[in-house]
């Protein structure tokens, strides 16, 4: 682009920052939106509102991953994946699926009203994989 040219298409904000950041090459940003976001329902602040559990179960010899996805079902985004012995917090369950949030130490489960969870490290996993640990 010659200087003082006008761009002839709009940069979306998603991919302007790495637009610029690479010498004006697009690349894809991931981003953490969800599809289908998580709700942590309010409490009367004496009980907790989330659940610790420890991702467990998964084969070593196959994929060796639990995928986090954008919603509650395999229709859904791939955003992540878990291991073996990491640890999330379930917010919220639709059937099989649970809304969580991962790779953190740091996290309110006391809400006293409904509220949308919008911590960075959020997304939807099969409960199939999750082991109880404390709630």
């Amino acid at each position: 682009m010659i200087s003082g040219e006008k761009m002839k298409f709009p940069l979306k904000p998603l991919y302007a920052a790495s637009f610029l950041a690479f010498g004006g090459i697009a690349t894809p940003v991931l981003s953490n939106e969800l599809d289908v976001e998580i709700t942590e329902t309010g409490g009367d602040g004496q009980i907790a509102t989330c659940a610790s559990s420890r991702v467990g179960g998964l084969n070593p010899n196959g994929d060796g991953f639990l995928a986090i996805r954008s919603g509650p079902g395999t229709q859904y985004r791939k955003i992540g994946e878990l291991h073996n012995g990491e640890v999330v917090y379930v917010y919220e369950q639709r059937g099989q699926w649970a809304g969580v949030v991962y790779r953190t130490d740091r996290v309110g489960c006391g809400a006293t009203q409904t509220r949308t969870v919008t911590h960075p490290s959020r997304g939807w996993v099969h409960t199939n994989w999750l082991r109880d640990l404390a709630g």
